[in-house]
């Protein structure tokens, strides 16, 4: 499991349909690992693994091994799992949510263009490379310049480096209010 959004929707799909899973989830993300772990089910979880990646590298490749495997994703997902198992084990994916891009406010990107291009905005944050994708697509004419850019976790980075954007601040902590109470020290030590 990538995603808690991902995690929710088969909890509750497993819930409404009265399954019994006596497997192991791989999780990525405490919160995913804790609601898992509440419903009563075992995990395999570090606190270390910030990137899918990084979490198959932690498992012993004999655990993996000719096994079968759910990947419950969102379209929009980056497909590390799939790619890294393709040779190992066998992965059944499945598109359990869509990520669709929000409607703007034309008078709010209009809002917002200025105050990028003045810099009256002092960072930019990212939770996802399509947060990335989006607000480029809207603002293909940003420049970054004084503008600072602050991201949770290495893979929205990777993303946001590999789409020309200077990534000034990674969370290794995913929650929203570990990012915000990280970011905010981040941001003192620059003003000192």
């Amino acid at each position: 499991m990538t995603s808690v959004i991902a995690t929710e929707i088969l909890l509750a799909k497993l819930c409404e349909t009265r399954k019994n899973f006596h497997g192991k989830f791989f999780v990525l993300g405490k919160r995913s690992d804790d609601l898992l772990k509440q419903s009563g089910y075992k995990t395999f979880f570090s606190e270390q693994a910030t990137t899918a990646k990084e979490l198959l590298e932690l498992i012993p490749k004999k655990v993996l091994k000719n096994k079968r495997f759910l990947f419950p994703r969102g379209n929009r997902s980056l497909r590390v799992v799939s790619e890294m198992l393709q040779n190992i084990a066998e992965v059944c994916e499945a598109v359990v949510y869509q990520t669709l891009d929000a409607e703007t406010d034309e008078r709010k990107l209009i809002e917002i263009k200025e105050k990028l291009a003045n810099e009256k905005i002092n960072v930019v944050c990212f939770f996802s490379p399509s947060a990335v994708e989006r607000f480029l697509s809207k603002f293909e004419k940003f420049l970054q310049n004084k503008i600072k850019v602050a991201v949770v976790g290495k893979t929205t980075a990777n993303f946001a480096e590999a789409n020309n954007l200077r990534v000034d601040f990674v969370s290794t902590k995913p929650s929203a209010d570990d990012f915000a109470a990280l970011l905010g020290n981040f941001l003192r030590r620059l003003r000192n």
